[in-house]
């Protein structure tokens, strides 16, 4: 299966089920909670009915940087994933390109790949940890974005 972290709105990934280009069974992850979501994201609601009438498992309160355990609270599966997908992971603090921006971003994306990590399936040895940023400073002067 794929598990897609913080989804924003949930657009990308209905997308990605409408265009068909996810074909795995998907696994769709929110670090805020449901009502947090509604009230910041016009479109929230509806992309998250459709998520879910196309099969999509859907999940709030989920942590990049403790994957495994926030997932599981949340009633996801821990583990087993072919792909860990996060788009455009945003730490929400500090003013971008800032040392305190950098700082906070290098920490979580070290965080999410070492979480990302223990939740691939074992037995898929072309698992994949797949990271999407923002092709203009300060994101591509992050180190992993070399």
């Amino acid at each position: 299966g794929v598990l897609c972290i913080g989804s924003g709105d949930g657009s990308y990934e209905l997308s990605a089920l409408l265009s068909g280009a996810e074909r795995d069974s998907l696994t769709v992850t929110f670090y805020e909670d449901e009502t947090r979501l509604q009230q910041r994201y016009a479109t929230f609601a509806a992309n998250v009915l459709v998520l879910r009438a196309l099969g999509a498992s859907v999940h709030f309160r989920v942590d990049a940087t403790r994957l495994s355990e926030t997932l599981a609270r949340a009633g996801g599966r821990p583990s087993g994933y072919r792909t860990v997908r996060f788009n455009f992971p945003q730490c929400g603090c500090g003013f971008p390109g800032s040392a305190v921006w950098f700082a906070d971003h290098v920490e979580l994306l070290g965080k999410f790949f070492r979480s990302a990590a223990g939740l691939l399936q074992e037995a898929c040895p072309e698992g994949r940890v797949v990271l999407a940023l923002m092709d203009r400073a300060p994101y591509c002067e992050l180190p992993c974005a070399q």
